[in-house]
């Protein structure tokens, strides 16, 4: 409990590295000014949990040097939160998140990325993952939930990989279960992904070719794949 979400990496980051590459001796290697997650010759991965902005001069850099890049991004499919006593650090509390993760949820970040999708020294991978989430009962409210500290995400299996490495395989983000012409509604219903998000999901992909409009009903375009 005193080491556990102090360290710089976070669990759920410091484990997938390891899962990708048990050998530390490939880890954390300098490559001009920065450090890479992982480094074997001239294969590099790095692996994301959020916020793919602040990887855009990363990657510049890597291409320029004629690197062979992979960006990681692990989604947390199932997770159970582990609700912790501030003062006996006992778990008096496990409840599984009724949010699930899915693939479609890096499309929340593609947009940061998206110029290098089709580059072929380029590939982009999401894993999903099943969790542990961990955070300590000192909130506000009558349960002390609110606003309560988080303190780290501990990854526990691994389900599945999707690697992209083309404009044209994001059709791996679309849910086979799809009709041929559907709405931003239908994506939801059949990625499960958040509704909030489905918007800017389903513009990102009409944007980048992925998917086209093929007429409007009502308020809704209707799509298909190109």
């Amino acid at each position: 409990m005193n080491q556990i979400g102090t360290l710089s990496e976070k669990s759920i980051h410091s484990m997938i590295k390891d899962y990708l590459e048990p050998n530390k001796e490939y880890q954390e290697i300098k490559v001009g000014k920065y450090f890479a997650d992982i480094k074997r010759g001239n294969q590099i991965i790095e692996i994301q949990t959020q916020n793919f902005k602040k990887l855009v001069d990363k990657i510049e850099y890597y291409l320029r040097e004629g690197y062979n890049i992979k960006i990681v991004y692990p989604v947390i499919k199932d997770r159970y939160t582990n609700w912790i006593d501030p003062i006996s650090h006992e778990i008096i509390e496990r409840r599984k998140n009724p949010i699930k993760g899915v693939i479609q949820d890096v499309l929340y970040e593609l947009y940061w990325i998206q110029e290098y999708i089709d580059n072929k020294l380029f590939k982009l991978s999401i894993i999903l993952v099943n969790a542990e989430e961990y955070k300590l009962l000192d909130g506000y409210g009558h349960s002390n939930k609110k606003r309560a500290t988080k303190i780290d995400k501990v990854p526990t299996k691994v389900l599945e990989e999707v690697t992209i490495s083309s404009i044209s395989e994001l059709n791996k983000l679309i849910p086979e279960t799809l009709a041929e012409e559907f709405t931003s509604k239908d994506f939801v219903k059949e990625s499960k992904s958040r509704k909030k998000w489905a918007g800017s999901y389903v513009k990102l992909l009409r944007e980048l070719g992925v998917i086209e409009i093929v007429r409007k009903e009502g308020n809704a375009y209707v799509y298909k794949r190109k």
